[in-house]
């Protein structure tokens, strides 16, 4: 999905190397691309169901195909837990 995200955010593409074999990298668009590589990956809504549907976060990853690591991400970037607790409350009354 990053490489997509390059494609996606119309990032101009560019040689792995440069003359000096140097890797070219510019960081701005790698966090750009991981970014929304990471939101491709696991929208909002995805984080929420992870949150309110299962057990466990190795569980929901596994579900969804992705690393732990890269879950807890996006539900700490989406505020999920924040989300599903106010559905719940909602619910309650």
């Amino acid at each position: 999905m990053h490489e997509v995200a390059h494609i996606i955010l119309g990032h101009p593409p560019r040689p792995p190397l440069t003359e000096d074999a140097c890797r070219n990298y510019d960081p701005v668009l790698e966090i750009e691309a991981n970014q929304l590589g990471f939101t491709l990956l696991i929208p909002k809504i995805a984080a929420l169901y992870a949150v309110e549907n299962f057990d466990s976060l190795t569980d929901a990853a596994s579900y969804y195909g992705v690393s732990v690591s890269l879950l807890s991400h996006r539900i700490k970037i989406s505020d999920a837990h924040r989300w599903a607790l106010n559905r719940a409350n909602k619910r309650r009354t």
